[in-house]
């Protein structure tokens, strides 16, 4: 378990909060137990041995600092269609522990609009991060509609059809000529797009690419994609 703290300067690092809550109640660490503790603000992380619990802190001296390790290429930047909160919440989780960067809703036609909870979402992504012993919390951005997300795109955006005209995901990686720094990755809601939403893709020319005849859950596209890209560009062989 990765533990996210402001500062790692001091010989000496207090955890607050609803994390030492967690440490204290739920995981009932003791003294002398070591977690790394992730500098948000840096580039460093530091092993951290805990020296003092009481019910709202854990105290730990810090024995030694290193470097956070490179961030791998290319970025994931997953836009999700909102849709019903449980599917939402497990988007979330999941993504994250697959190696996503950062998220930023999508509001679709045919979207559930009233499903954001930013605070919550947060929370999280957060927790996903420490159980996945991430060195970095993925940014969870505001929610953008299809003309706002076109100006200013992560390129290239691929984007998850149902249709029989998207390529399949295979052909599209092997299209790239070289491996991109970042690839935009936008999964539709539950009934998947509308027509004039996918001409509004073609326009904009992002890649419509299907998982052939399969028919998935949105939620279950959006790991389906991750898994795929993170097997694709960050397995090293």
């Amino acid at each position: 378990m990765h533990i996210f703290v402001e500062d790692i300067s001091g010989d000496c690092v207090n955890v607050l909060g609803d994390d030492a809550h967690h440490l204290v109640s739920v995981r009932r660490v003791r003294l002398g137990e070591k977690f790394p503790l992730i500098d948000l603000s840096g580039d460093q992380w530091a092993l951290g041995r805990i020296s003092h619990i009481s019910r709202h802190a854990v105290e730990f001296f810090v024995e030694s600092r290193q470097a956070k390790p490179e961030p791998q290429l290319p970025c994931f930047i997953l836009y999700p269609a909102l849709i019903k909160r449980l599917a939402m919440e497990t988007i979330l989780q999941r993504s994250v522990e697959l190696g996503v960067d950062s998220i930023y809703p999508v509001k679709a036609n045919r979207s559930i609009p009233d499903m954001i909870n930013k605070k919550r979402w947060e929370t999280i992504v957060k927790e996903a991060s420490m159980q996945s012993h991430r060195f970095e919390i993925p940014i969870i951005g505001t929610a953008l509609s299809l003309q706002e997300l076109a100006a200013y795109p992560e390129a290239p955006i691929i984007v998850m059809t149902t249709q029989q005209t998207g390529i399949d995901l295979k052909t599209w990686v092997d299209s790239q000529i070289n491996p991109p720094q970042s690839i935009g990755i936008l999964v539709g809601p539950e009934g998947g797009w509308t027509l004039t939403e996918e001409a509004f893709f073609l326009q904009m020319g992002w890649a419509l690419v299907s998982f052939g005849k399969s028919i998935m859950r949105a939620d279950t596209a959006s790991m389906g994609v991750l898994s795929a890209l993170r097997y694709a560009y960050h397995t090293v062989l």
